[in-house]
């Protein structure tokens, strides 16, 4: 699932999901998020973290204590390296913008042996 406001932002992840027969979904970042991933049940969430304001932070904190998303991994897309700091106990995986396609596929793998550690 990706979240995030930026167009060229989604496009790109829409292109990288392509490549690799990922299916995505784009949640809504003005919709109920909650709701979104218990419909579109993802495998990973990827959060552009330059949303306006705190909303970037609100949302992971939301994720992470909700029953029915705190097991799904997040990928930090981010500019700043402050950004970092900011999420260090929420995000399994950072990805510094703008993303390159090896980058992307390197996060799936940290995802991916995250979620095989943690059972």
């Amino acid at each position: 699932m990706v979240i995030g406001f930026d167009a060229n932002f989604c496009y790109l992840m829409q292109r990288y999901g392509r490549v690799n027969s990922h299916k995505l979904a784009f949640a809504d970042p003005n919709q109920d998020i909650i709701a979104q991933a218990r419909k579109f049940k993802p495998g990973v969430i990827f959060l552009e973290a330059v949303l306006p304001g705190n909303f970037a932070n609100d949302l992971i904190c939301s994720l992470k204590n909700h029953p029915d998303s705190c097991h799904i991994p997040i990928v930090i897309c981010f500019w700043q390296e402050e950004v970092i700091s900011t999420f260090q106990s929420c995000a399994d995986v950072y990805l510094r913008l703008p993303i390159l396609y090896e980058n992307y596929t390197t996060a799936l793998s940290q995802v991916a042996h995250a979620v095989e550690e943690n059972g």
